[in-house]
């Protein structure tokens, strides 16, 4: 397992980062080293990462608490899903991150799952894949804004669209063209 989190290391040492309309939807970690960008940064709607890469909190070995850390992470995991790694320091692997819902998507061909997640959400029209990912981000929603925001969003320019090209059977304008179309 080391050798393999080497090669991947070895092989692309960076993060990749792919934005829309300025708010970060998909990042990925390629190597042992884009780990730490990942979960110092946990700011994307969707995290990928090669299943080498391994995450460890060591700030307790060091005489300090996961205190900074913990905003980002805390918000998105449960606290009992990081109470071993925030209290032990010991490593854990790339599915035990999926597992506690750190990351969303382990694999071993990142670029590909970037890709095809990257493909899905430009699918989607620009403003509804920013209410869905302020709805992911908001915690339990209140049903009254939910009504109230349904309603404005099939009410809007993007919705007559999105009904017009589906009845059409066509892809909407917001939509990448495809290929051979």
């Amino acid at each position: 397992a080391v050798a393999a989190a080497r090669a991947a290391a070895a092989l692309a040492a960076k993060a990749v980062v792919v934005a829309r309309a300025a708010a970060a939807l998909v990042m990925a970690a390629l190597s042992l080293t884009a780990a730490a960008a990942v979960i110092s940064g946990v700011v994307g709607a969707l995290v990928v990462v090669n299943s080498a890469v391994t995450f460890a909190l060591t700030e307790v070995r060091i005489g300090v608490a996961p205190a900074i850390i913990s905003v980002p992470i805390l918000a998105r995991c449960g606290w009992s899903a990081l109470a071993a790694p925030f209290l032990t320091g010991e490593p854990f692997d790339a599915h035990a991150a999926r597992d506690m819902g750190l990351i969303t998507h382990v694999t071993d061909d990142v670029a590909s799952t970037v890709q095809r997640l990257v493909d899905g959400v430009l699918a989607g029209a620009p403003n509804a894949v920013a209410e869905a990912k302020r709805i992911l981000r908001s915690g339990a929603p209140d049903m009254e804004e939910m009504i109230a925001l349904s309603a404005a969003l099939f009410r809007s320019d993007e919705a007559a669209e999105g009904m017009r090209a589906f009845a059409e059977k066509r892809p909407p304008r917001w939509a990448a063209p495809q290929e051979g179309a």
